[in-house]
């Protein structure tokens, strides 16, 4: 059995992203330290060029990234003992596949601290440096806050006996996490910065933040639908009633989702019921065909 696997997964690559982007990525996997290993290519979109030369490459239709990433994952544990994600417009540290393998003796997913860099105009710049390794991991993954860089992880194999993506879009990851937190899976983010994060405007997260925006902004006005203005002054809503209120609905219908700001909902409700007379709440009443 061959020990290291690298998955390289890629949809219209070339459109995406600049030439230079693929290739610092490619030739940072090109010049690793350690060696002894293949890269699985998976190109899921309708062009079919394969990227990197001398890959175990192949082309085949999916639906989005999580369907591409199971697909690799089935097909590497099958072969590898050890499994490396790769994102296509980042790069890595010559030393990741190396440094990441000492802890993959002990630990069933290995991350690492990471750069984040963007391009302005020709120049490439560091804009921010991540220490997640001095976080605690279960701690932050159980109040939603996922500090697991996905592009800088790897897996033992047996990371995902009973564990594979689902279609959670954007929040598939931290999503797996915490489930392999439930399993019990040893997982470790290691000090050395050995991945450069990219920022730029064709990023999945990048797109998703004003997709999430739109979400919480639809489910803020689908919670003041549930009122109705009222003459009656004894229908009056304190703001303490109006939040209280509030979050039992978010917890009855988005159990998932991490609660707005209350600038976020009193903003919305000034917005949608109109500025409170007096200030301190709203003449409104829960309409009488609405339950939860």
């Amino acid at each position: 059995m061959k020990k290291v696997c690298v998955l390289l997964y890629h949809k219209n690559a070339r459109i995406l992203f600049k030439p230079e982007w693929i290739e610092k990525c490619l030739g940072s996997i090109r010049n690793q330290t350690y060696q002894n290993f293949d890269v699985l290519e998976l190109n899921y979109g309708q062009t079919g060029i394969q990227l990197y030369k001398g890959s175990i490459f192949e082309h085949k239709m999916l639906q989005n990234h999580v369907e591409a990433m199971n697909y690799l994952i089935d097909i590497a544990k099958e072969y590898y003992d050890f499994i490396f994600n790769v994102n296509i417009d980042d790069y890595y540290a010559p030393n990741r596949i190396g440094e990441q393998l000492k802890y993959l003796k002990d630990y069933d997913l290995v991350a690492s601290d990471y750069l984040v860099i963007k391009q302005k105009k020709e120049k490439e710049i560091i804009i921010g440096s991540y220490e997640n390794s001095k976080l605690d991991i279960k701690q932050n993954l159980e109040e939603n806050n996922n500090i697991i860089a996905h592009p800088s992880v790897c897996w033992r194999k047996s990371f995902f006996n009973n564990l594979r993506y689902e279609n959670e879009i954007p929040e598939e990851d931290m999503r797996l996490w915490q489930r392999a937190i439930k399993q019990k899976k040893r997982m470790i983010i290691i000090p050395e910065k050995l991945l450069f994060y990219r920022i730029h405007d064709n990023q999945i997260t990048q797109m998703t933040q004003q997709n999430n925006a739109d979400i919480m902004a639809q489910c803020l006005l689908d919670f003041i639908h549930i009122f109705e203005p009222s003459k009656n002054k004894n229908k009056f809503l304190r703001w303490s009633d109006m939040t209280r209120i509030f979050k039992s609905w978010w917890k009855h219908f988005h159990p998932e989702k991490k609660l707005p700001t209350q600038y976020d909902l009193r903003r919305t409700i000034d917005h949608t019921i109109g500025d409170p007379i007096p200030r301190r709440g709203w003449f409104v009443k829960i309409r009488k065909d609405y339950e939860w």
